[in-house]
This record gives C-alpha cells, structure tokens and sequence, in this order.
C-alpha cells in the first residue's frame, strides 16, 4: 500500500496519520531536491517521540525512514521545514506499508536493508549534534552498519541506495580513497542503467579527481544522465560544480553562463537554498573576471536573501564573497570589517553547523592571510597560512593546500628568503603541473618569474614567463596575460635582445591598453621605455615615459585606495629614475634635479602649503575624521594595552583605518584646493643664487639602475653619480645597525671596525659634498632619499679624513627643495615673539597596565634643566599633569616651542600607530597618535620629541618618511629635532640642556645649537660618549635658520 502527498510550501508540519498491523512495516521516502526536512514519528497514544531524522537536499536522493510495529501501532509522522527557506519548497512523500512475509527471502532482504538505512539515518541525525570525537565514532558506527548490510542481504530494490549511503559516508569521514573506489563501483554496477545515485557517484568521483579535464568531463558525464532522467535540480547541481571548475581555469564567459543557467532553475522550482548558493558563485565568477561591480551587487543580493530566511551560513558566505571584492577594489577598510563580521558569525555557529562550513572557515583564514601580507605582518600571516593549510589538509582539498604554499612562498619573497621561497614556489608548481590546473600553474610561473627577476636570473625567469604566456594565452585572465608581456619585454631587454623586445612591445600595446589596469599599462610603457632606452633610441623612450606619466597623473587624484596609490608612486618613481637618466645623459642635470624635485616635492609642500585650514572643511568632513581618529585610538589602547597577548588583527584593522583616514583626507584636500590657491610643481626650485655661502644642500635619488647626488650651493650646481640604490643599501642598512646600539651590545663589530664602515659609506655619499664643503659653510642640509632616510650623517667620515662629519658642519634634514622653501616662507608668516615660551612635557605617570613602559626619572630632570634656563616663559606638565588633555589644550596658547620627553611608539607595520605616550587619564586614552597629531594644528615654530625613535618611520615611494617628525610638520610646525633610536638618559639630558643654553642664551640657529651640543657630547671624556651612539641619534627635520631665539 502507498500513500503520496505532494505540495509546495511548508510553513505548517504535514502531519500524517498511519497505523501499523503487527505483521508490517511502513517506511517514509521523501524526495530530497530542493530542501532540508526533519522526520518526527510520534506515538498518538502518549505523544512520546518515537523517532527523528534530519534529511539534507544536499544528498539530492530520496531519503527513508523505517518505522516497526514494536516501536509505535498508532503513529503520527510529521515532516517539518524548521528553517524558513525550507517553508517555501515544494515537497514529495510517499509513506510505504509492507507485509513482512518471515517465509520470502526476497521481503526479508528488502526489510533488513530498510532498517539499515533507517539506523543510519539516525546515527547520523545524533553526529550532527556530537562533538567531532563523537561525531566520528557514530559515522563509523554508521557506516560498519550500513557495510554489514550490504555484505549479508541479497540485492534488492534499496541496494544501490545503502551503497549510496556508505559512499557518503566516506566522503563525511574524508576517506578519499574510499570515495573513489566506492564511486567508482557504483558507477559499475550501475552499467548501462541511470540512477539518481548513479549520477550522485559521479559527481562525487569527479570532485576528488585532481586532474582538471578528467573531472570537468566526468561533470559533464553526471549532466547528461540528469538530463535523460528528467532531472533539472539534479542537473544544476553538476552544472554548478563544473562552472567553479571553469572560473578556477579562467574561463569565465563558459563559467559564468552556466552559474546563470543554475540560478534559473534553482529560482523555478524554488530551491532558495540552491538560490542562495547560485548568487553566491555568480559573484564570485564576476570577482575573478574583474567585473567588480556586478560581484558586489550578486554579494548584497545574496546576503539579503540569506538574512529573509535566516540563512546564517550563507550569511557568512555573502560578508566573506562582500570583504573578497572590497578587498580587490582596494577599500581595506570595508573588506575587512566584512571578513571580521563573517569570522565572527562563524564563530557563533553550532559544532554541527561549523563542520558543514569548514570550507568557507579555511577561505576565511587564507583571506586574512592575504590582508596581513599586504599590512607586512609576515608572522602573523604565516599563523594564518598554517591555520588554512591544516583546515585544508583535515578535509582533504589537495588543490588548496597547494594554494598554501604559493602564499607561503609570498611570504618567504617578502621575507628576502628566497631559496625557502623557491622551493614552495616549484613544489607548487609541480602539483598544478600534475593537475592540469593551466590557469593556476601559469600564475605560479609568473611569480617564479618575478622570483628571479629579483634575483638576476634572467634567463630562468624567462623560461618561466615564457611558460606562464604559452599557459595564460589559453584562458581568458587577459590582466595576468597583460602583466606577463610587460615582464617579458623586460627579460628581453635584461638579456641585450632589444630589438626583441619592442617587436614584441609594439605587437601587443593594443592588447595590454584594452585589458590591462592602468597601473598595468604603465608598468608596460616603462618596461618598452627602458628598452629602448637601452637601444639609445631616446625619442622613442621620452614619449613612452611621458605617456606612462600623463596616465599615473590622471589616475592618481582618481585613486582612493592606500595600496593601489603605493603602487602607482612607485611606478612613478622608476618612470622618474628613467626620466632622469635620460636628461642626465643628453647633459641636462638641472632639468633632471627639476624633474626629481617634483617628483619628490609633492606630498607634503600640499599638506605644507595648505597651513593646516581647518576652519574652512566642512563640519561633517571633520566630524568623520575624528571618528576614524578615535577607532584607531581604540586599537591603539587594545594594542599597547597589553603587549603580552597583542592580536594580529589588530594591526590590520588599523591597516584598513587608515586606508579609510586616507580617503577622508583626499576628499578634505580636494575640497580644500577649490577653497586655497595651491601651489604648482617648480614654483619653489629657485635659481641657485637663492643658497647663501653659509648653506650647502646634498640631494639624493636613489634609483634601481643608478643613483645620483646633486650638491646645491652658491657657486651653483653640480651634479655626481653614484652606486644603484640595492648597493647601497646594505651599506646604509649596515652602519644604521652599527651606531644604533649601545657600544656594550656590539659585540660582532669593533670600534675600529665600525669607524672604518662609517669611512667607506662616508667616502661614497660625501666625498663629492666635502669637495665643496668650505669654511664659510656653517650647515649642510641633506635631503634623502630611500635607505639614506634615518641614516645619521653626524658620524660619517671618509677614508681621506677620520673625523666625523659633524666637526666640520652643522646637519638638517628636508623631505625636498620645495618643503624646504614652503616651510622657511610659512615661518615667515607666522607672527614674531619678542621672546620664546617653552612648553615642556615629560616625565609621564600612571603608563598603561601590561604594556612595556616605564617611568622616566631622567626627563625630569631634563625638563627642569630647560626651565632653568627660562624660568619665567617655561611651563611644565610633568608626573600626574602630563596627560593627554592637558597637553594638547596647552599646544592651544602661543608657544614658540614645544618639548616632549616621553615614550615614543613606532610601528612599522601600521604606521597610524605610532605616536606619542602620556600620563594615565581615566577620562580617556593617554596616546597622540600621529593621525591625530598632523590634523591639531600647532602654532610653535620648533618640537623637541626626545622621545624613543621620533625621527624614523617607514619609508614609502613617492610620499617621503611617515614618522613622528613629519606629522608635526603637516601640523604647522617649521622644525622638529627627533630621534632615530632609543636615546640613552644621561647623555639625553646633557645634550638637550646644551642644545636649549645654544639655542636661547647664544641665540644660535637651531642646527648649529643642535650640532654644538652633540659635539659636547662627543668630546665628553669624563664620560667616555664619544660613540654615536650617544649623540648621532638627534636629527633636526625642516629649516636650519629659520628658528633663532633669544631672551
């Protein structure tokens, strides 16, 4: 006997009365398509539950429940749609009564492979609610059930579906042999019959086959039979399997027309499951093809329709699909608020629940890996990596755990360890190679490539660019086509085959103009430009560049992400350094100093010349900036709160903070430049007779191929070459290391030793700059460029001259020519003092509970010295009163200068971290932190920041040194001294009471009281700090002589 119900939509439990006779069984079937069910069986007599099955539409079979007259004679059985996606499905039962004849073999069979099922059912109805060690031990249970089944009943109308159960079994316990093989001979068995499990093999055998044709024609094999069966659900699911498989290949027209030929069926016959994960992919396809728009609104689709139904896990899939696109448009900020959001929500998930999303959690953590690579936290990404690989590896996604170790690799490059790196690369390549996964292997090309470019072996690096075209010209990732012409015109021109390389250039300029981003195209036009550079057909390179130029300049103002700016300057910067070379080499030094002025000029003589016009942004502009000031304060606090347990997500929140202060602030500048008159690139690079006989100025360019120094003075100016800038970094880098630590800690490197380093950098950075170095010269002003920003030149000596060079010239420092000028003529205008007042703060009290601060009794008495000297003009907040608030409301008055002794904080890593500590206030965070110290506008001509590594930063190309002294510069001030190390207390104090005597009772300029003072230092014999240690670290940013104070 058999019962059929059939309906759409289950808002209400179908209840289903049935009685059982003592010689019979009844079992329910329920078509499993398009929705998740739960099966209740009751006893009407007490209503005490008999039975409960939960039955997945992922199975897509029809799913049995067995119910025995010794279990309940007058039953009720309930199917229920718990989730509200499930309530708007259309539904099949069939509730099935059967003789039980203890004489016919043949019905005994039937019943006790129904029971089997029906057991397995259930055992894996409890895994689901088990802990993952119980869980295991039910699946095992289940499955020696459904084995024992199959081994001891004859063949019968249920068999194929107990062999079903047990292939799936193997596929939950991640046996993906067993998978294979029981696939495999299901699909045998089947021989030339179509099934529904029949189709279901397959497509499990198609997802564990590694090799890429194999399995998208095994796909293909499961589609068609689905299609003879009538079976479009059936279908869209192979459908849908093989699209990914296609966008992982790049094929994304083919893909993307058949994640839309599976969300139609899956929205005709209503399996908003199904729809939910349609969406899903479709933004996904969009996002790989670069159509980033249609990705986002496929991802906010989805994400609505998940949070109709209360769909928690395609939730988290949408905010993941969302922070995956925002992330490649560059808005950090979003993307990871997103991936936060999503993490977080997984978290929240039922054991049971996170077992069936482990895949999305192990894409989550190879995301967060990816964001913290991009923030340069390599120990924290390595951590994430791992915790991918092994939730990749546990569920066994071979595929994936390859990706790994390209990421790894990633990391090792960064890292300079390249032969680890190597490695990873090749074993990853290997494995693509096996698979036949061309897209992905091409992309591993390319990056062994760009491997050994960075290494100079070019001919490797061709082979394997050459190898990464052949594969890419196969599938349609145009943009990597695009970026693997621009390397090998480069290879072309490494490898002296010039002619070579612009056939080819010319060839595909169209192609990389049409597909290729901007930033692309450039890095293609300059690759073209320094090939026919080398060819000496300079016309040729001149119009290259000046195109490539013209396009960064356009996009620039256009760009509102951190690392896609980054990225364009420094595509500027090598457009620049060709441009310069060829301009030096037609004799045209001073064109070429004009050409790098503006170049390095930019950034800062804006921020310079605006003189900080707060009053004229608008309210609402403002108000935005202090809200992401006080988020980034927050993760400041949560950071340095507790050194001990710092979280690395921290460090890429602040990361995305800051990208999001960055647009604020364009969106402030761009307003601002409709409301100021802003001043235009050369305006300020004067004609040399501007540079008085007391000033000499040294300016560094430091370029891949060449670097250069011109010496600006009276007599004029003159232009040297110098080694490429990867020469000279190591010894840059080297003597940085050597004078910044204590003589004590040295132990590798003698005094000698370290003098004679100092002579060999001093004699290629300086030789030339003493060649005009005469008498009447007073101050040198240094304007750096790359590893020469933070280098001490006090110390430096040459082989021809052993004494430091500080003996012979007082030292400034300046971003460019220009924000040198913009800063003496800022200073200009700012109202005269008769006499200087002194803000002193120092000493600070009550730091932050687990962070790594101590109190600083020596600043005490640093600042009562300073206020010896002025008693009547200087106030000091100092212990309790050195907080925050009263800090910056006393920044307010009409201070000439400002002087901080307290902890300094730098971070490398996320540089909006950085600031300043003050005392404990419980009313509010005691860290300035330098996004908030650029915006206060500061009225004092000079800051003291003798605190622990003021002066130094990260150095980023096109945008100078981000670093304590230069936020108080974009704040209003003219010079800030700062300090590139942790500064040793005693000689602190001597040279800052020195420094202050020179500056006040001698009236000297601030560089020459500076020098004097570090001088008294170095000649200190009483205490042995003739080291630079305890001197070299103080350097003066800004003007030399713009700031002379005297009572």
């Amino acid at each position: 006997m058999q019962q059929t119900f059939r309906g759409v939509g289950l808002a209400t439990a179908l209840e289903i009365p049935v009685q059982i006779e003592s010689d019979a069984i009844v079992w329910v079937s329920v078509s499993q398509r398009s929705a998740n069910y739960r099966v209740r069986v009751v006893d009407s007599t007490d209503q005490s539950l008999v039975k409960q099955v939960d039955l997945s539409a992922h199975k897509a079979v029809d799913d049995m429940v067995l119910i025995r007259p010794s279990e309940c004679r007058d039953c009720l059985i309930y199917i229920e749609a718990e989730a509200k996606i499930d309530q708007h499905s259309p539904y099949l039962v069939v509730v099935n009564t059967l003789r039980v004849d203890s004489n016919s073999p043949a019905v005994q069979a039937e019943v006790a492979m129904l029971d089997a099922i029906s057991k397995v059912g259930e055992l894996n109805h409890r895994a689901d609610q088990a802990s993952d060690q119980e869980n295991e031990a039910l699946l095992r249970q289940a499955q020696t059930i459904v084995r024992s089944a199959l081994e001891s009943t004859a063949f019968n109308q249920h068999t194929r579906h107990a062999e079903f159960l047990n292939l799936q079994l193997a596929n939950m316990l991640r046996d993906n042999d067993e998978v294979l093989a029981l696939s495999e001979s299901l699909i045998t068995a089947h021989g030339d019959q179509h099934s529904m499990y029949k189709v279901q093999a397959i497509y499990e055998q198609a997802r564990k086959i590694e090799s890429v044709e194999a399995q998208q024609a095994k796909f293909r094999q499961g589609m068609a039979i689905a299609q003879q069966l009538n079976e479009p659900v059936i279908y869209a699911k192979g459908a849908n399997y093989l699209a990914i498989s296609l966008t992982r290949e790049a094929k994304f027209e083919q893909a993307l027309a058949m994640f839309k030929e599976v969300y139609t069926i899956y929205s005709e016959y209503q399996c908003f499951n199904g729809l939910s994960y349609a969406l899903s992919n479709l933004s996904w396809v969009n996002q790989r093809a670069g159509n980033l728009p249609q990705s986002i609104a496929y991802a906010a689709q989805q994400k609505l329709l998940a949070e109709e139904y209360s769909l928690k896990t395609s939730v988290i899939r949408a905010l993941y699909n969302m922070a995956i696109v925002y992330g490649e448009q560059g808005d950090r900020y979003a993307a990871d608020q997103f991936l936060d959001q999503a993490l977080e929500r997984f978290m929240k998930l039922s054991k049971s629940e996170q077992r069936n999303y482990e895949r999305v959690y192990a894409d989550m953590l190879r995301e967060r890996a990816q964001s913290l690579i991009r923030v340069g936290d390599y120990t924290a990404a390595r951590d994430a990596v791992r915790g991918a690989h092994k939730q990749y590896q546990d569920l066994g996604y071979t595929r994936d755990v390859a990706r790994m170790k390209l990421l790894d690799g990633e990391i090792a490059v960064a890292e300079s360890r390249f032969e680890d790196a190597r490695k990873l690369l090749l074993d990853g390549l290997a494995y693509y190679k096996k698979t036949g996964q061309a897209r992905i292997e091409s992309l591993t090309h390319l990056r062994i490539a760009e491997l050994e470019i960075s290494q100079k072996n070019w001919v490797m690096a061709s082979n394997h660019n050459a190898s990464a075209l052949k594969l890419l010209s196969q599938t349609e990732d145009y943009l990597s086509l695009s970026k693997g012409f621009s390397q090998a015109i480069l290879l072309l021109t490494k490898m002296k085959a010039t002619a070579d390389a612009e056939h080819l250039a010319a060839r595909v300029s169209p192609f990389v103009r049409l597909h290729g981003r901007d930033d692309v195209y450039v890095q293609f036009a300059y690759h073209r430009a320094l090939n026919a550079y080398e060819a000496k057909t300079y016309d040729l390179a001149s119009v290259l560049l000046t195109e490539a130029r013209e396009v960064v300049e356009q996009t620039l103002p256009k760009v509102r992400r951190r690392d896609l700016r980054r990225s364009y300057l420094a595509l500027q910067k090598s457009l620049f350094e060709l441009n310069v070379a060829l301009l030096v080499d037609e004799g045209k030094p001073i064109d070429a100093l004009r050409l790098v002025e503006s170049f390095k000029a930019r950034t800062l003589r804006e921020t310079i010349a605006q003189v900080r016009e707060d009053d004229l942004i608008p309210p609402a502009m403002r108000q935005s900036r202090q809200i992401i000031h006080d988020k980034i304060l927050q993760s400041a606090t949560s950071w340095y709160g507790n050194a001990g347990s710092q979280q690395p997500s921290l460090l890429t929140n602040t990361q995305a903070l800051s990208s999001e202060l960055e647009k604020i602030e364009i969106e402030i500048q761009d307003y601002l430049e409709q409301q100021v008159t802003m001043l235009h690139v050369g305006e300020y690079l004067e004609t040399p007779a501007v540079i008085g006989q007391r000033e000499l100025i040294a300016y560094y360019f430091l370029g891949e191929q060449r670097s250069w120094l011109w010496i600006i003075g009276e007599q004029g100016i003159s232009l040297h070459n110098l080694p490429p800038a990867d020469e000279l970094d190591k010894q840059i880098n080297a003597a940085k290391r050597q004078i910044s630590q204590h003589p004590t800690l040295r132990q590798e490197v003698t005094a000698y030793q370290q003098r004679m380093a100092l002579a060999e950098l001093g004699s290629v950075l300086l030789t030339p700059v003493l060649e005009k170095l005469d008498p009447a010269v007073e101050n040198l002003t240094v304007i750096p460029d790359g590893a020469i920003h933070g280098l001490a030149f006090g110390p430096l000596r040459t082989r021809l001259e052993d004494k430091p060079l500080l003996t012979r010239v007082a030292l400034s420092y300046a971003p460019s020519f220009q924000a040198l000028k913009a800063l003496e003529e800022r200073a200009a205008k700012r109202p005269s003092m008769s006499e200087a007042r002194l803000l002193v703060v120092a000493d600070p009290i009550d730091l932050t509970s687990g962070a790594n601060f101590e109190r600083l009794p020596q600043s005490a008495r640093e600042a009562q010295q300073i206020q010896s000297l002025m008693p009547g003009n200087t106030a000091v907040l100092m212990a309790a009163s050195a907080t925050k608030r009263s800090a910056i409301k006393a920044i307010a008055n009409e201070y000439s200068i400002l002087h901080f002794a307290t902890h300094g904080l730098l971070n490398n890593h996320s540089p909006a971290l950085s600031g300043l500590v003050f005392s404990k206030d419980s009313s509010e965070p005691n860290y300035w932190l330098t996004p908030e110290i650029s915006s206060t506008p500061i009225h004092a001509g000079l800051v003291v920041l003798s605190a622990c590594e003021s002066s130094i930063g990260r150095e980023v190309a096109g945008e100078g040194l981000m670093s304590l002294s230069r936020a108080f510069i974009e704040a209003g001030a003219n010079n800030v001294v700062g300090t590139l190390w942790k500064v040793q207390d005693a000689a602190t104090a001597e040279l800052t009471s020195r420094f202050y005597s020179h500056l006040l009772n001698d009236r000297l300029a601030v560089s020459i009281a500076l020098q004097r003072a570090q001088l008294a230092v170095y000649s200190n014999t009483e205490n042995d700090w003739r080291d630079p240690y305890f001197w070299a670290g103080f350097q003066l940013q800004g003007g030399w002589q713009t700031l002379a104070y005297g009572r």
